[in-house]
């Protein structure tokens, strides 16, 4: 897990640490993580139907509307028995079979001693039940039941007491909870139709540069995909967030300006950039930033690939300047942008897990002044995890990060690794 480095700290109420002394000069990716964290606040909540709260994070704890089970019910097939025998053997008891009892039978009544009534599994006990008896573990003769004493002397009586598993009133899941299928299954069974949960974060992006164009334009020579746009919407709805595409941007002064000031006016929680970020002619997202008034909390991170990049507040939104190579935009998302997002839905864990893995094989990180990303791809040997790069063509399910001031790492080095998927 990465934790918060001592020089920023990070609360509900928003920035509480140092600025960079100078915002040109690459900040590490621990620094800048602290940086975005401090400003990402939870947003408010709303209230969802059960049936809409898959992936959604809890805003408030959640207890029980309904006891779980709700009656005293069956678990087995068999036969439910009153609290004496009609007389029998040392070895045997026997009980009159009187009548059945199904799932779904709502009728309450006693059973008497000596009596018994056949009971399918999830079955609603009648008062006065002693126990009951798989049918496997008796013998059914001429609407009598002939059951051993061992049995009767079992401790497993196989009745679920009314509220064993959770009783009414009590916590069902607690704020900041992601909720998963079990959880929405287990919310459905405890009786709650509706919860409150973090609303989803709105997220607006563009991408800039003039040889882009989306992908159902006629595409001249010259001109490639913005592939950035699909990239970014596919990683949003994956973290529940709610994108809104601004489109493509011509690399003109006024052209960026004039999105910037709709998007900073619109509904929206962050503001997301890709191109426009390096010391080219073109590259002109920094200074427009600051022209339509953003403040600029970093310009630059010791990380490769994405070390051109941007971090400010831009009409009280965060917005985050990213590189427009798609590597380097994913690598951002994973490492910046989507801790952010979790912390604002309400996420308890928000930081990107930090694990280990052991590499297959030697890998050159160059001269390596500055943390490294590199994709990999994760599998099992004789239970110790390994890393690879991928094939060509193979999709990576994780990031290895290769530490600055060390050029080559080689097969059978433990590396760090952040899963992505």
């Amino acid at each position: 897990m990465w934790y918060l480095s001592s020089s920023v700290s990070v609360n509900n109420s928003g920035y509480s640490g140092s600025a960079v002394k100078n915002i040109s000069d690459p900040v590490t990716c621990e620094t800048a993580r602290d940086l975005v964290l401090s400003r990402a606040v939870p947003v408010g909540s709303e209230t969802v139907a059960l049936a809409d709260s898959l992936y959604r994070v809890v805003a408030r704890d959640v207890c029980a509307e309904l006891p779980d089970p709700g009656y005293d019910q069956s678990l087995r097939d068999g036969f439910v028995i009153g609290s004496s025998a009609l007389g029998g053997e040392d070895d045997r008891c026997f009980y009159q079979v009187i009548g059945e009892i199904p799932a779904g039978c709502c009728h309450s009544f006693e059973i008497g001693p000596g009596e018994a009534y056949r009971i399918m599994t999830g079955g609603m006990m009648p008062g006065g039940a002693e126990r009951v008896v798989q049918q496997e573990d008796c013998i059914y003769i001429s609407e009598r039941i002939e059951v051993p004493a061992e049995v009767l002397k079992s401790r497993n009586r196989f009745i679920q007491e009314r509220g064993s598993s959770i009783s009414r009133a009590a916590p069902v899941v607690s704020r900041g909870t992601l909720l998963g299928a079990a959880d929405v299954g287990m919310l459905a069974t405890t009786g709650n139709r509706h919860l409150d949960v973090y609303r989803r974060v709105s997220v607006s992006f563009f991408c800039s540069g003039n040889e882009l164009v989306s992908l159902d334009a006629a595409i001249k020579q010259g001109q490639k995909i913005s592939s950035n746009c699909y990239l970014l919407a596919a990683l949003l709805n994956s973290c529940q967030a709610l994108p809104v595409d601004w489109g493509v941007a011509r690399d003109t002064p006024a052209e960026i300006e004039q999105l910037l000031s709709e998007i900073s006016s619109s509904n929206t929680d962050i503001i997301v950039s890709t191109g426009g970020m390096g010391p080219g002619k073109y590259d002109l997202l920094k200074t427009v930033f600051e022209k339509t008034g953003g403040e600029v909390i970093y310009r630059s991170i010791a990380m490769r690939p994405g070390q051109s990049t941007l971090f400010g507040i831009l009409a009280g939104k965060l917005y985050f300047g990213l590189p427009g190579p798609p590597f380097a935009v994913g690598v951002l998302f994973h490492e910046m942008v989507l801790p952010a997002l979790r912390r604002m839905q309400g996420h308890r864990a928000y930081l990107n897990r930090d694990d280990g893995a052991v590499l297959d094989q030697d890998i050159s990180a160059g001269k390596n002044r500055f943390l490294t990303v590199r994709e990999g791809v994760l599998f099992f040997r004789e239970c110790t995890r390994y890393v690879r790069l991928p094939d060509d063509g193979e999709q990576p399910d994780c990031y290895i990060l290769l530490d600055p001031g060390k050029s080559r790492y080689v097969q059978g080095d433990v590396v760090r690794i952040h899963k992505t998927r």
